[in-house]
């Protein structure tokens, strides 16, 4: 008899009370009776992303493998690989992201981020514009899409997306601070 969701909830008590070590065992035990566990496999992943990322990145193309719809694991996958400094990689997991899922926030910001760190503002405004349009109130994007703007010499199209944060998140100060820049 096997009892691989039974571990599976051990190991996610274990991790609510910040024993590690515990959880790790009973999520690995889970995979053991049930080899294809994308819940224990995800969390082995999340836990080993900041100490062991080459441990969180096999756990996390494992979930993937079992299950190529499993957006949580690309995202997981990306995040990990943008702060590697792989960013043509995590680009290419948000690209998988957006295949199944057109108008996924974090998989379009990302991209527009992505981009506007490079200096690409055209290739940046186009995915925060993707993102704007879905969600007029995404803040972050129109804060993004503004430096973007502002880099290009498009001042007022930078102001007007600063000024529509601050109607969205009235006080944010990246974009009081910006306005003031450019006046």
């Amino acid at each position: 008899i096997h009892h691989a969701d039974g571990y599976f909830w051990k190991g996610m008590v274990h991790l609510e009370q910040g024993k590690r070590d515990q959880a790790e065992s009973a999520f690995l035990t889970c995979i053991e009776q049930q080899p294809e566990h994308i819940e224990s496999m995800m969390q082995l992943g999340l836990m080993h992303q900041y100490d062991n990322t080459n441990l969180a990145y096999r756990y996390f193309s494992n979930v993937l493998r079992t299950d190529s719809a499993y957006l949580e694991a690309y995202y997981a996958r990306a995040t990990l690989l943008q702060e590697q400094g792989y960013t043509d990689s995590a680009r290419n997991d948000y690209q998988q992201m957006l295949m199944r899922n057109p108008a996924h926030p974090d998989a379009l910001f990302n991209l527009g981020y992505t981009y506007l760190l490079e200096a690409q503002y055209a290739e940046s405004i186009r995915w925060f514009d993707r993102l704007i349009a879905a969600d007029p109130a995404h803040y972050r994007a129109l804060q993004n899409r503004g430096l973007a703007y502002e880099q290009i010499g498009q001042k007022d199209k930078a102001l007007a997306d600063f000024r529509q944060v601050l109607k969205i998140e009235p006080g944010y100060d990246k974009a009081m601070e910006a306005i003031n820049r450019i006046k």
